[in-house]
């Protein structure tokens, strides 16, 4: 005889009666009876009812568009037996690169160990960097009469020339109360777009110069007008995309719009070429000349500092050594030599500045001064403040056959 199935009648209490248990061919009768418009809420278990097809309204209301990850109702259910896993979204590898970009933007230039030696160090010894600082910031805070434009050039691409400029634009505008600028005339597009972002997008320089050839009066209004402001006292001025070939006279527009608002002007300047000639070089007080740590980047800085000799005898030029790839000491050292070398020949002051090699500055990002490394900070500073000490004074009044070494006379100040 057969066994009967388990039931509450036949002494199983925790059996389920056969009758509230649908079989397999009865679930499948029950799924193809319901309307495609509404299938089951969870898809992995079994519909609870049939539910009446209701008629779709002739003009519905509209909606949202669906977020990622969402199943549309409407879809068969053959398609959705299981839930799609969640991905990461199509516009994270763009997401992805910006914080890797803001990651390497905000690193520090020291190391964290190197950061946690030297504040051990200050507890046992006593550390020369407090002092030094402050006193090159007190030197930078020199008061200025009329605006003074600082020019920085260099003899090939990749010094650093861009990185000087927003690194001592954003000292300066630290610690000084009046305008500082940081423009750049070496080309499109500008190295100071990703050093100093602005989301504003000012116009260029064609249009500045536009503004100081038709006024005789310029005021700060015109300038704001026209540049990035980055802080409350530091402006951006690059070349704009629809200006054309930069000219002589957009130069000197340029150069008398700054003279009259800003009272330190950083310009980074284009190499020497016949159209400009020495437009941008006879207008400025004191000169940078950025030069790599290499025998090529130094031997090519023989050339302009020869020119610079014939041309502009009388313009104070403060070399400095840029290290972007982080050189070996022995070639820092061959560079250093080599150019004095240069000076010494063409006349020049045979003092050279270095700026060491810093992970921060080294990034080609936004700079933040507080993430630049306590050296090559100090590094800054003194650089600064002998740019702004030579723009400032006045040169001698000798020939280059009567002293060819010309001294800056003190100011009287």
């Amino acid at each position: 005889m057969p066994t009967p199935p388990p039931s509450p009648e036949n002494g199983f209490p925790g059996a389920v009666p056969q009758t509230e248990q649908p079989t397999q061919a009865a679930e499948h009768r029950a799924g193809a009876e319901l309307p495609a418009q509404f299938p089951a809420q969870f898809p992995d278990s079994a519909p609870l009812a049939p539910v009446p097809a209701v008629p779709a309204p002739t003009d519905p209301a509209p909606t949202d568009p669906a977020p990622a990850g969402f199943e549309d109702p409407a879809a068969p259910a053959q398609l959705r037996t299981r839930r799609r896993p969640w991905t990461q979204p199509e516009e994270e590898p763009e997401d992805a690169q910006r914080f890797s970009a803001f990651s390497r933007s905000a690193r520090h230039g020291d190391p964290g160990y190197r950061r946690a030696w030297r504040a051990a160090a200050r507890v046992v010894v006593n550390d020369a960097f407090p002092t030094d600082y402050a006193a090159a910031v007190d030197r930078c805070q020199h008061p200025v009469t009329t605006g003074r434009r600082i020019g920085i050039i260099g003899a090939t691409g990749g010094t650093g020339k861009s990185t000087l400029a927003a690194a001592m634009g954003l000292l300066l505008s630290g610690v000084r109360v009046d305008h500082i600028a940081a423009v750049d005339l070496a080309g499109r597009p500008s190295g100071l777009l990703q050093r100093l972002p602005s989301e504003e997008q000012p116009a260029g320089v064609r249009s500045l110069a536009e503004v100081a050839a038709g006024r005789q009066e310029i005021s700060l209004t015109d300038l704001r007008s026209h540049s990035a402001q980055l802080r409350s006292t530091l402006h951006r001025i690059t070349l704009d995309d629809a200006d054309p070939a930069l000219r002589a006279e957009h130069v000197a527009g340029t150069f008398q719009v700054l003279s009259h608002t800003c009272a330190v002007s950083l310009i980074e300047l284009p190499e020497l070429s016949p159209e400009l000639g020495t437009a941008g070089l006879s207008s400025v007080h004191a000169l940078i000349l950025a030069v790599g740590p290499s025998p090529a980047a130094v031997e090519a800085t023989r050339s302009l500092l020869r020119k610079l000799q014939q041309e502009l005898p009388e313009t104070p030029v403060i070399p400095v050594i840029v290290d972007t790839r982080r050189a070996r000491t022995a070639e820092r050292r061959a560079a250093v030599h080599a150019l004095k070398t240069h000076l010494r020949e063409t006349g020049h002051p045979h003092t050279v500045h270095l700026l060491d090699a810093d992970r921060h500055l080294g990034g080609g990002l936004r700079i933040s001064l507080k993430r630049v490394g306590e050296q090559r900070r100090l590094q800054l500073a003194q650089l600064a403040a002998a740019a702004l000490g030579a723009a400032s004074a006045e040169p001698a009044r000798l020939s280059p056959a009567q002293d060819p070494h010309p001294a800056l006379a003190e100011d009287p100040r």
